[in-house]
């Protein structure tokens, strides 16, 4: 045999790799990241082709985003994949493969298995609102979809892997994903409580277990949290920065009540956002139209399953 070709015995060839890969991967899987990648390619395109300034944009356009002082300390490492330069392209098409993998999560979370849906899921999640504003700040949205995909990853191992080791994984993506961006926490807790409310809604999900789940997702977003407090103090502590003002992160651990309260209110019933003008670009008004429909249907369906379980 050639010696180019002959391999050493026990190493596994490229092509058993990626054959033993695609085994692996479950049709709703690469029909939700297939519909979501593609689909958004098509919607983003403009933004792709184009170097859209917003107001951080002069600050970014080449930066190493070390915003430990944030605490976000793991965003400048998470940044470094498409490098420290804002590049519209590239940033928005690993965007696009990140938000691919958070769809197939999504899907395996829910127990979707029909390829209508996961392509509906796919197309709402590429073309909804909060994607797009996250592509305007295109030095830091692949890294932000990456904070994403660690989120959704914190519930899914929580509910798929058991015993302790599920609870120590989930907390370790959780820590992760917010040490590269903190708003995320909000995905894995409405991930959790959807995948209660779905093993209520199927039976698959007993009263009793119901309880040990919601307890064992309880510490897991507990030790999550905590562990994401220490490592920033510590990243604090080592880099020699104090912490920022910004959202309130220098007054993290302490409890204000009435501070929480304005948080509230600036978020829900303030007239004016600081990031309302940023929610859409006005060339993708239509595939934002396209988002909000397929987004509306979805929750039809899910009325229509409530109502026929007589819920």
């Amino acid at each position: 045999m050639n010696a180019v070709t002959q391999r050493r015995p026990g190493l596994m060839g490229p092509e058993k790799f990626f054959s033993l890969l695609r085994q692996g991967i479950r049709p709703a899987w690469r029909w939700a990241f297939e519909a979501t990648f593609f689909s958004g390619l098509l919607i983003h395109l403009y933004r792709m082709a184009n170097y859209i300034m917003v107001d951080d944009t002069p600050y970014f356009s080449y930066n190493v985003q070390n915003t430990s002082y944030f605490g976000r300390w793991l965003l400048q490492y998470a940044g470094a994949i498409s490098s420290y330069m804002e590049l519209p392209a590239l940033n928005a098409i690993l965007s696009l493969f990140y938000l691919g993998i958070f769809a197939a999560i999504l899907v395996e979370l829910a127990g979707i298995t029909r390829r209508l849906i996961c392509w509906l899921l796919g197309v709402t999640l590429a073309s909804l609102p909060a994607f797009t504003t996250t592509l305007m700040f295109g030095y830091a949205a692949d890294a932000y979809m990456l904070a994403l995909v660690l989120a959704g990853a914190a519930a899914l191992l929580v509910c798929r892997v058991r015993g302790w080791k599920g609870v120590a994984l989930g907390a370790l993506c959780l820590m992760l994903s917010m040490a590269i961006y903190q708003c995320y926490l909000d995905v894995t807790v409405f991930l959790c409580l959807l995948a209660i409310l779905l093993g209520s809604l199927f039976g698959t999900l007993p009263g009793r277990d119901q309880l040990v789940q919601a307890g064992r997702m309880l510490l897991m977003g507990v030790l999550g949290v905590a562990a994401y407090m220490l490592s920033a103090k510590a990243a604090l502590a080592v880099m020699g920065l104090a912490a920022s003002e910004y959202g309130g992160f220098d007054t993290m651990g302490q409890l204000d009540v009435s501070a929480s309260l304005d948080a509230l209110y600036q978020l829900y019933l303030s007239p004016r956002h600081i990031f309302m003008d940023k929610f859409c670009y006005a060339t993708n008004l239509g595939w934002q139209l396209v988002g909000w429909a397929a987004l509306g249907l979805m929750g039809l369906m899910a009325l229509w399953v409530i109502w026929h379980r007589k819920l």
